[in-house]
């Protein structure tokens, strides 16, 4: 028995080490020093390193049962495979919607690892092969292949270039071969060591042909190129792009306006212009018509005469669609952030199967509060300058 207790000690010893330095050391180094999530990942360590403190100060007894139901090793996982896929953006990301054909209810999931640039989404699985195996024979809520359900339906609801984000299951400690097999049929990469589910329990035969699979849909994988859908300008991505204050030069003025003296200082940080185009080169570029003529009255109303000549300049690389909202943008109701012009602009990229640049991160959070998921890009938002230029 002490022998026992010596061994959990040292286990204990062991957890608190891994969690400190995650949490000062890894997590405070590149990549994840500009991945969205980092500090609910701390959160959660710093969390389990209080809990474990107790019991190693005595407060709480050192019992196996505390040890090694910690969640530490699970997210030393996520930081493991979030060093080894490309393109991460987040960690722990949670994606929420309404769901309107639900009574409005809202839903909610979280993501370990966001990767691809947001083009795949990666749940990482600690658990052992055997204990994957009984969650699923005895009818445990969320087991694999529920989550996996959960995982595919609500990829489908956030689309990415009008494509649903390749689901990926990373298991660390293994799988089960036949477990693995089915994931593979409803569409999920799965990653990990087969392991003969013979091997692990006898499963009833009935159980067996739950798992049998008759076609195993091709999964995206990660050396194909994805999808690139035209791009949908919207009012505040044309002032990006034409804007004084985004090419040269521009911000070397003073201004009376506020904003515009804020927006100068953002752009010599962050330029605007070049990181949109960083998006959306290389593609076909629409507007639909409310968005053009909104753009147009602006332009000659307040822009510069540089600017209207950038404009005109643009428009010829444009092609202008009709109107035509899509019928899931016209289930939004008008609010102090969701206008009509916008739903109609927004609406018809979707319609046009057409990625939305734009700085309108209200409309767009609002619209998914309402159950509407826009496949968009977002980017800084800059004004017309060129009239209110001042010498400095």
């Amino acid at each position: 028995m002490v022998d026992q207790q010596i061994d959990i000690a040292e286990l204990l010893k062991c957890r608190l080490a891994v969690a400190k330095g995650i949490l000062h050391e890894r997590l405070a180094k590149p990549p994840f020093t500009t991945i969205d999530g980092v500090e609910k990942l701390k959160n959660r360590l710093t969390s389990e390193i209080r809990f474990l403190e107790t019991i190693e100060s005595g407060k709480q007894p050192l019992e196996k049962k505390f040890v090694e139901t910690s969640n530490i090793m699970h997210f030393e996982n996520i930081v493991n495979k979030a060093e080894k896929y490309e393109g991460v953006t987040a960690v722990l990301q949670t994606f929420t919607i309404k769901n309107v054909e639900d009574g409005d209810r809202t839903m909610k999931h979280i993501v370990d690892i966001v990767a691809n640039n947001g083009n795949r989404w990666i749940k990482v699985i600690s658990r052992s092969p055997k204990g994957i195996c009984m969650d699923w024979l005895t009818g445990a809520s969320r087991n694999i292949l529920e989550q996996a359900n959960d995982y595919i339906q609500m990829s489908k609801r956030f689309m990415r270039n009008f494509s649903a984000p390749e689901v990926v299951f990373d298991f660390t400690a293994g799988v089960p071969d036949r477990i693995a097999n089915k994931l593979r049929s409803e569409g999920v990469n799965v990653v990990g060591t087969l392991v003969d589910i013979n091997t692990i329990t006898k499963v009833p035969e009935d159980f067996l042909e739950m798992l049998d699979v008759s076609e195993t849909k091709d999964v995206e994988t990660s050396s194909s190129e994805p999808y690139q859908p035209p791009i949908n300008l919207d009012v505040s991505a044309v002032f990006v792009l034409v804007s004084n204050l985004t090419h040269e030069g521009g911000t070397n003025h003073r201004f009376s306006s506020k904003l515009l003296t804020q927006q100068a200082e953002m752009e010599r940080e962050q330029p605007a212009r070049r990181n949109l185009l960083e998006k959306i080169e290389g593609r076909d570029w629409i507007m639909c018509k409310t968005a053009f003529e909104a753009v147009k009255t602006i332009v000659y109303t307040v822009g510069g005469e540089t600017e209207r000549e950038r404009w005109e300049e643009l428009i010829r690389k444009v092609r202008i669609v009709e109107d035509n909202p899509s019928p899931k943008s016209e289930l939004l109701q008008l609010s102090d952030r969701i206008n009509s012009r916008s739903i109609v602009i927004f609406g018809s990229g979707d319609h046009y199967k057409a990625v939305t640049a734009t700085a309108n991160k209200h409309f767009v959070s609002s619209a998914h509060h309402q159950g509407v998921a826009f496949d968009v890009v977002l980017h800084e938002s800059r004004a017309l300058s060129e009239q209110k230029e001042q010498e400095l």
